[in-house]
């Protein structure tokens, strides 16, 4: 049976479950004009999205606001993604140039970038995943697990021992950091991470469901089970989301507004970026 038709099979027996609902609302199609593919991966308060998307010249971030298109170029690189951005405007991602492969962090109002690296001995590629309003971000570091900065700098890993690898997808204002791992029997565990402890996250029934960001006040968090759908989960409630006509969905980032955006795949091809609005109250 393939991926399109497990995925009804799958959703019908995930809604019969306690808490679970399929999720209303509105759900908009992001696709920059002439790109092969498009990735929607972040979103602040204002709606501003961030994601990254390739055409025939390369590879580039993006910001959508107010419904124009804004390319994102880190200085010589040959691929950026603008993987999150906060209320300020300020955008963090990833790059790939012919000799490193710094994380970023972008001002919009200056126009600058400026790399962000985790300083620890064999680092090879650094990613910026997420900033808050504060200005503290999270990001990736190969092949040394996820770290935080704050606003001054200052550095430090996030790792549990007797993990394979942690991912931090997601950061709070108040400084909590969301993230999934896996174990050392290679089980999947989302997390809260504070002042370097860690408490479990139990999303019920998802013991597959991978977290990969937050609102400002941490009381929501999206994520997706891979090649299959995107869910939002707040007030121990979770919402599963498919966009229409697709056959795998995931979902990046939510807002204070609990907008979500994500990617998704049909059968003309992906991936797509899209948003989801949900209903008024």
């Amino acid at each position: 049976m393939s991926r399109e038709q497990c995925l009804p099979v799958l959703l019908l027996i995930l809604l019969l479950l306690p808490g679970m609902a399929l999720a209303q609302g509105t759900y908009t199609n992001i696709d920059v004009p002439g790109s092969t593919f498009t990735y929607a991966n972040g979103i602040n308060t204002s709606g501003e999205v961030v994601g990254n998307y390739s055409d025939a010249t390369g590879d580039h971030g993006f910001i959508l606001s107010g419904g124009v298109y804004t390319t994102l170029g880190y200085p010589g690189a040959q691929v950026t993604n603008a993987l999150g951005i906060n209320d300020k405007g300020q955008v963090v991602g990833g790059t790939l140039l012919s000799s490193e492969s710094p994380g970023f962090l972008y001002d919009r109002n200056t126009g600058i970038f400026t790399p962000v690296t985790y300083s620890a001995p064999g680092v090879i590629s650094s990613s910026v995943l997420a900033i808050n309003n504060s200005g503290t971000l999270v990001g990736d570091a190969y092949p040394v697990d996820s770290f935080e900065q704050d606003a001054s700098g200052r550095q430090r890993v996030i790792r549990i021992n007797g993990t394979i690898s942690v991912y931090a997808g997601g950061i709070s204002d108040s400084g909590t950091v969301f993230a999934f791992y896996f174990d050392k029997n290679n089980f999947l565990r989302d997390i809260r991470w504070r002042d370097g402890k860690a408490r479990a996250l139990n999303i019920p029934e998802f013991d597959a469901g991978q977290i990969y960001g937050t609102n400002p006040a941490g009381t929501a968090v999206a994520g997706f089970v891979p090649s299959y759908f995107a869910f939002v989960y707040q007030e121990g409630a979770t919402q599963i989301l498919n966009y229409p006509g697709a056959y795998s969905t995931g979902a990046y980032g939510v807002n204070a507004a609990g907008q979500v955006v994500g990617t998704y795949y049909n059968t003309t091809g992906g991936p797509h970026g899209f948003l989801w609005t949900p209903p008024s109250p």
